[in-house]
């Protein structure tokens, strides 16, 4: 086997931030839907009255931080590579819910690296955070929490793990006369690419996602919030129609 990288590191960077300009000056909808859930948090209605511990709410911050760097991952084409920080900004906005929710949990968390029983301690407190928050807003509303279990179980396949979904799609096998089986692994598709375009809607999910369990912080969700949720998924059915993705979003 011979391996060949056809681009050097500032080729990568070079490249990578040209397919983000592009898309950031296009201003397409899924561009409008990443500042739409920047504003979403900005704006703070989701905190009014959630009674956050400083813990829970910097791991919200940092929830909306790893948001941040899937999109712009996303922004520069590398599709592969956005659902390691989206799977971990949802664990973050989880682990925020569930403090907000038993304050004890916080000490369990900030003590996880005093030893090996209290590393235990935290991650049965923790290992199952989705799933629990899931059941929790199931609790409030009936199934309206099941799309966290889907968004992290998807991205756990899609890249989040080494898993075959995740690397066997940006596979393409080739046989020139010459040189025998090539097989080419792309890193970096171009802003018009389908994969971008998914990739892009990817990070719109789970911006749908976090802002849903951020708003349910609080004890009861307001019609302002509502009205911001309903917001950002017509965001992101809006960047389906204008990438003309209806018919292809299994792929």
């Amino acid at each position: 086997m011979q391996v060949q990288l056809t681009l050097s590191f500032d080729n990568y960077i070079e490249s990578a931030h040209g397919t983000a300009r592009s898309l950031i000056e296009a201003n397409n909808a899924a561009v409008r839907g990443f500042r739409l859930f920047h504003a979403f948090v900005a704006g703070g209605k989701w905190a009014d009255g959630a009674n956050l511990s400083p813990v829970a709410g910097f791991l919200t911050m940092n929830a909306h931080m790893l948001f941040l760097a899937g999109a712009h991952t996303a922004l520069q084409g590398h599709a592969a590579a956005i659902f390691p920080p989206l799977r971990t900004a949802l664990e973050n906005v989880c682990y925020a819910f569930l403090i907000a929710r038993d304050p004890t949990l916080e000490t369990v968390w900030i003590n996880r690296h005093q030893d090996e029983a209290a590393k235990r301690a935290s991650r049965a407190a923790f290992t199952a955070a989705v799933r629990d928050t899931a059941a929790a807003i199931n609790a409030m509303q009936p199934e309206s929490g099941n799309i966290l279990v889907e968004c992290y179980e998807a991205a756990i396949d899609f890249g989040a793990h080494p898993n075959p979904r995740g690397l066997l799609g940006y596979l393409a096998v080739s046989e020139p006369e010459a040189h025998g089986t090539v097989v080419s692994l792309t890193a970096l598709y171009g802003a018009d690419a389908f994969d971008t375009q998914r990739a892009l809607i990817g990070c719109l999910d789970f911006a749908c996602v976090v802002a849903l369990v951020m708003a349910r912080l609080r004890p009861e969700l307001t019609e302002a919030l509502v009205i911001e949720l309903a917001q950002l998924n017509e965001a992101k059915e809006a960047a389906i129609r204008e990438f003309g993705l209806l018919d292809r979003r299994d792929q």
